[in-house]
């Protein structure tokens, strides 16, 4: 099931990767995997951070991150 096309999200280009942002989100984290390991019926995956999104208006007045301030996502 493609879960993007079951939801109203907007999804816009990332700057560093080649899959898309979810506009509503507050918080955006670009990836790259570096390693893929089997467990069992699973695969965990193990990824560098390349790029950080982060909407001003949950920011607080020293510039860190208020998750407070975001509004969650009900899909």
């Amino acid at each position: 099931m493609n879960k993007c096309e079951k939801t109203d999200f907007t999804l816009v280009p990332s700057s560093k990767v080649k899959p898309p942002m979810i506009k509503e989100c507050p918080v955006n984290l670009e990836c790259k995997v570096k390693r893929k390991i089997l467990l069992g019926s699973n695969r965990l995956f193990l990824a560098e951070v390349v790029c950080l999104h982060v909407d001003k208006a949950i920011l607080d007045e020293k510039g860190g991150v208020n998750l407070g301030k975001a509004t969650p996502i009900n899909v």
